[in-house]
C-alpha cells in the first residue's frame, strides 16, 4: 500500500476560525481562542479526509493511509523531539515510516531493536 503525505498549511484552520466569526482582536486576552480552534482543527481534519476519500474514489484508486503532517509541525518533532499541541498525523507518519524501514531493512522476522518515537 502507498502512504500519501500532505503538507498543509494552518492557515487553512486560522481561515475557518475567522469564517465562525471569531475575531482575536476582540479577544484581549485570548480566552475564548481554544474552543474555535479546536473546532475549526476538527472540521479541517474531517474535511481533509474526506476530500482526499473522494479523490481517491474518483480516480478509482483504494482507500488508503493518509498523512495529514505541517511543515511546521513536523520539523520540530524530528529536529527538537518535541511534540506541538497543534499536530495531526505527524507522530503516526513517523511511528509508520520508521516501521516501514525496519521491516525493509531487518525483515519480518529480524532481531533488530525496534525504533521508538
Amino acid at each position: 500500500m502507498t502512504d500519501l503525505a500532505m503538507l498543509v498549511n494552518y492557515s487553512h484552520i486560522r481561515n475557518i476560525i475567522k469564517e465562525s466569526g471569531y475575531d482575536g482582536d476582540e479577544d484581549e486576552n485570548h480566552s475564548r481562542r481554544n474552543t474555535p480552534y479546536s473546532s475549526a482543527r476538527e472540521q479541517y481534519i474531517t474535511e481533509t479526509r474526506a476530500t482526499v476519500r473522494r479523490n481517491f474514489q474518483q480516480a478509482n484508486l483504494p482507500d488508503q493511509r493518509v498523512y495529514t503532517v505541517a511543515n511546521s509541525t513536523m520539523v520540530p518533532t524530528v529536529r527538537d523531539q518535541k511534540l506541538s499541541e497543534k499536530i495531526i498525523d505527524e507522530l503516526e507518519s513517523m511511528q509508520d515510516l520508521f516501521r516501514e524501514a525496519q521491516s525493509r531493512r531487518c525483515g519480518k522476522g529480524g532481531r533488530s531493536q525496534a525504533y521508538e518515537v
